[in-house]
């Protein structure tokens, strides 16, 4: 048996326990770092237009507005054989981006509230209208977009492929 050898290295673990500093007893500071390696490098970025918002808003205005003048002109041409008065005047509003099929459905409601249907064609179109000009405004305000530059002349690209079986990142020197 070992006997002696496991009395020795009991009696080393106890010594040693002993004269190790209690860690209870201690405080524990944070690591404190210096302070350019906490603050991350701010990223380069470049502004401009998102073209999907800016087609999309614009092909979404001109559209109820091409819509809006046909329907205006119907709209018109129909009120005007029911002896109504000042048709001139309510189509050219109508051409008003946003604010004229409002103003020519209000006014349609007022002349007579049968022209209910033509009115809400009208706000509907509004609506469509204004959306349009939303989503162009949105897309001219533009984005920030990060650029990544690891270093100069290096260019990291991600790739997915099914043929790699996932992710990868591809490099160019």
């Amino acid at each position: 048996m070992n006997c002696p050898r496991l009395i020795l290295a009991s009696l080393v673990f106890a010594f040693t326990l002993a004269l190790a500093p209690a860690a209870h007893a201690q405080s524990v500071e944070p690591y404190a770092s210096p302070a350019h390696a906490l603050t991350p490098p701010t990223p380069t970025t470049v502004h401009h237009a998102d073209r999907g918002l800016v087609v999309a808003g614009a092909t979404t205005l001109s559209i109820g507005w091409g819509l809006n003048t046909i329907g205006a002109a119907l709209g018109t041409a129909a009120m005007q054989f029911g002896d109504s008065e000042d048709f001139e005047t309510l189509y050219s509003l109508s051409l008003v981006p946003v604010a004229g099929p409002v103003i020519w459905g209000v006014s349609a409601l007022t002349i007579d509230s049968g022209y209910w249907p033509l009115a809400l064609i009208a706000f509907v179109d509004a609506g469509v209208q204004a959306l349009g000009l939303g989503l162009l405004i949105a897309g001219l305000v533009g984005v920030d977009e990060p650029v990544v530059q690891v270093a100069e002349g290096v260019s990291i690209t991600p790739i997915a492929s099914p043929a790699f079986g996932g992710l990868m990142l591809e490099a160019h020197l």
